[in-house]
């Protein structure tokens, strides 16, 4: 069970992504990180210009003591 997901999102105001975007050896990383943990790696355009990085993933709820 999880109590808290972390997300961290990057935004950038450049041009965004390529028509044809290729996973570089860093953005396939993310992805595989969060996969290991039950998360999610998202890579977008946005709306007003420029790109979005999403990196989602559970935090495990801390072991209780049973002292």
């Amino acid at each position: 069970m999880h109590d808290e997901t972390v997300i961290v999102t990057v935004d950038d105001d450049g041009v965004g992504l390529p028509t044809r975007p290729r996973r570089a050896s860093g953005t396939r990383n993310l992805e595989e990180r969060a996969t290991r943990r039950g998360g999610t790696f998202e890579l977008s355009t946005r709306a007003e210009g420029g790109t979005r990085a999403r990196w989602a993933a559970p935090v495990p709820a801390p072991e209780r003591s049973t002292l």
